[in-house]
């Protein structure tokens, strides 16, 4: 059962049958649940699985496998499930880049920072657009400066940030007719 999971994704871009789509995530979440942790192939496997969800959620439009992703993501930077709505965003240090785990890492964070962005835009939770910066931040916090991916979470977090100005400044714009009646 070791690799199966990529079998029927393959299986999945030849037939581009949903179904076949279902089973890969499936045979991934199973093979998530029986490794341990830090285990380097069932984080590889994780990174997939939350690729593959992201298709799912294209498919079918369902809010809920973008929050699969978003849960798996934090899964494969270390965070259980149990901690995602009570501990603040993904503790991440200088010594995780020395584990050898630092591409799966940080691609796994990139692209969880995608999502947050990608889930704000469609259901405006600010809270999203928080996890997004501060998920930008802690990386940076930890990353070398001669890092050779620091220029994306800079540009990342340029982004979101510089997103979240224009947004209020939109939104303070449009209610000012509130803020400071007879003003106008």
């Amino acid at each position: 059962m070791a690799d199966n999971y990529r079998w029927f994704f393959y299986l999945y871009k030849k037939t581009q049958i949903p179904e076949d789509l279902d089973q890969a995530i499936k045979a991934a979440k199973r093979f998530v649940d029986l490794n341990p942790a830090n285990d380097l192939p069932r984080i590889s496997c994780l990174i997939y699985l939350i690729d593959w969800l992201e298709d799912r959620f294209l498919i079918t439009k369902d809010y809920q496998h973008l929050n699969q992703v978003i849960e798996y993501g934090r899964l494969a930077v270390g965070k259980s499930t149990a901690d995602l709505d009570t501990e603040p965003v993904i503790e991440f240090s200088t010594a995780d880049m020395d584990s050898g785990h630092d591409k799966e890492l940080l691609g796994c964070i990139d692209y969880l920072i995608k999502i947050y962005w990608r889930r704000f835009l469609v259901l405006k939770a600010v809270d999203d657009l928080d996890q997004g910066i501060t998920l930008a931040r802690v990386v940076l916090d930890a990353l070398p400066p001669e890092h050779e991916d620091r220029h994306k979470y800079l540009f990342s977090l340029a982004d979101l940030v510089e997103y979240t100005h224009t947004h209020t400044i939109w939104f303070l714009e449009d209610q000012r007719h509130i803020l400071f009646p007879g003003d106008i």
